[in-house]
């Protein structure tokens, strides 16, 4: 007999509430290969009904194929797809990590980030560095300008970023 989990439950460092997560392991293991396959089953076996775009403030809705491949990817760059049951998938891209940072701030990078290490705080945010220092740091609060409010960064750099993992809206 074999397991596929279809949920994970991520806890943040230092905190005591889970977070559950779905995952598709098969069609993330499958697709990975194929941007338009991995939309078209990325909502139960069903193309998801919008996406948001990574490269303009639009959306992209289907039909997901072939023929349009390079208005989806290249034009538009799928970011957040919404499904009919109003599940909202991240796709799993390699600037996941920095996508997520700035949703906690309204689409700016925060002011500061408090790194997994309580004696370490992360306050460099230039393009060239972030993701490595992102790795370094492993946030698990950040701060956005004008705030004093430490608002709870809940990503890893685990499956996050490989599988397709669902946020309920």
């Amino acid at each position: 007999m074999r397991c596929r989990p279809t949920e994970c439950q991520c806890v943040a460092e230092g905190s005591e509430e889970s977070q559950s997560v779905k995952v598709d392991l098969v069609h993330a293991s499958l697709t990975l290969a194929s941007p338009i396959g991995r939309l078209n089953k990325m909502c139960d076996d069903k193309p998801p009904k919008e996406c948001s775009c990574l490269k303009n403030d639009g959306v992209i809705r289907g039909p997901f194929t072939a023929s349009r491949l390079f208005s989806i990817v290249l034009g538009c760059g799928p970011n957040k797809c919404t499904c009919e049951d109003g599940t909202v998938w991240k796709t799993p891209v390699p600037i996941r990590p920095i996508l997520d940072l700035k949703d906690l701030c309204d689409g700016e990078f925060p002011e500061s980030c408090q790194c997994e290490d309580p004696s370490s705080t992360m306050t460099s945010f230039s393009v060239a560095e972030i993701l490595p220092a992102m790795k370094d740091c492993k946030p698990v609060t950040c701060k956005c300008k004008g705030s004093d409010e430490e608002k709870p960064f809940q990503v890893g750099f685990h499956c996050n970023y490989v599988l397709l993992c669902s946020i309920k809206s």
